[in-house]
């Protein structure tokens, strides 16, 4: 074989190679999900920006606003932080919008306002993400409200 086919041959197994090591879209997907999650249902609204789009932020600043002492008296004294998993990541729009889906347990729901809120044992969400050049982010429409089964 001549040096050029010898040559031409390990750059594509070496691009395929890399290739292979990528992580998928649902992959992707789940990754940012779920650090979005851990940070959102632990109230750490402020570390869920990085993990959204940018018209997301002012549904993290409400939430963050209507957050209040009972509220925060009730984070302090959970013995466990909340729980996320992702059970289910759906690709939808020619690969561009995912719609995944999220048990998450040991969390403090923010009531109505003026109220205190409480631990939910366990809940269903539904929670979409979109990609944004070459990341996935979560997009917000809402504050998330549990799914209703």
């Amino acid at each position: 074989m001549s040096r050029k086919i010898k040559r031409g041959l390990v750059y594509m197994f070496s691009f395929l190679l890399l290739l292979s090591c990528g992580k998928t879209k649902e992959e992707q997907v789940e990754e940012t999900v779920e650090a979005f999650s851990n940070t959102y249902f632990n109230w750490q609204f402020h570390r869920s920006i990085a993990h959204c789009t940018p018209d997301s932020k002012r549904w993290l600043n409400y939430m963050a606003s209507q957050v209040r002492q009972d509220d925060i008296d009730l984070l302090r004294a959970q013995e466990e932080s909340a729980e996320v998993e992702i059970t289910h990541v759906n690709i939808l729009d020619g690969d561009s919008v995912a719609k995944v889906e999220v048990t998450v347990r040991n969390y403090l729901r923010m009531d109505t306002i003026g109220t205190k809120g409480r631990i939910e044992e366990e809940n269903r969400f539904i929670i979409f993400a979109k990609s944004v050049g070459n990341q996935w982010k979560v997009r917000l429409t809402s504050p998330l409200r549990a799914e209703r089964d």
